[in-house]
């Protein structure tokens, strides 16, 4: 068997094992021995294996730069592929947050009244409900003369005779 035969199955059988520690191992003992060319045959074998630093730092300490470069090309177009790829996956969550978002505010709307709620003030619709608001015929009105809050029959807030819109207890 040559020699080469033997470097070319212990990279195979490194990439086999799926192992990053065996893989860097071998980067390390071909460093060792100065085989710059079985340094980027395993490089290039057991790519997915090899931390790009790892790679990196045995290439410059050992000026193996020129037999490393193939590694570091693709290693930085990986990674600018992967960071495009989370650019659009952050953008697609922030826009379906942002309709969430929108659509929960639709919803809200949705169970709110569609008349506006008259809190104070006299209204046509409380009068139907005598003594019950604060401008109805028994109950006197915020905005009399001098604004005082007695209505025909005297009283209201505050007043002497008045209770709860105009109504006497006894």
């Amino acid at each position: 068997m040559c020699i080469r035969d033997r470097y070319k199955d212990t990279i195979d059988t490194a990439r086999e094992s799926k192992s990053s520690e065996i893989a860097e191992n071998l980067l390390r003992y071909f460093v060792s021995i100065k085989k710059s060319e079985c340094f980027a045959a395993c490089l290039y074998t057991c790519y997915e294996l090899i931390e790009p630093d790892v790679a990196v730092e045995l290439a410059w300490r050992n000026g193996l730069m020129e037999f490393a470069f193939p590694f570091f090309i693709q290693s930085m177009r990986d990674l600018r592929n992967e960071v495009g790829s989370l650019n659009k996956k952050v953008e697609t969550l922030q826009r379906n947050e942002e309709k969430k978002a929108k659509e929960q505010t639709n919803i809200a709307h949705d169970f709110m009244p569609q008349q506006h709620l008259q809190i104070l003030g006299p209204s046509d619709n409380m009068n139907a409900f005598p003594g019950a608001g604060m401008g109805g015929p028994m109950g006197g009105s915020m905005g009399g003369p001098m604004g005082s809050m007695g209505g025909p029959m005297g009283g209201g807030m505050g007043m002497p005779m008045g209770g709860l819109g105009g109504m006497q207890f006894p």
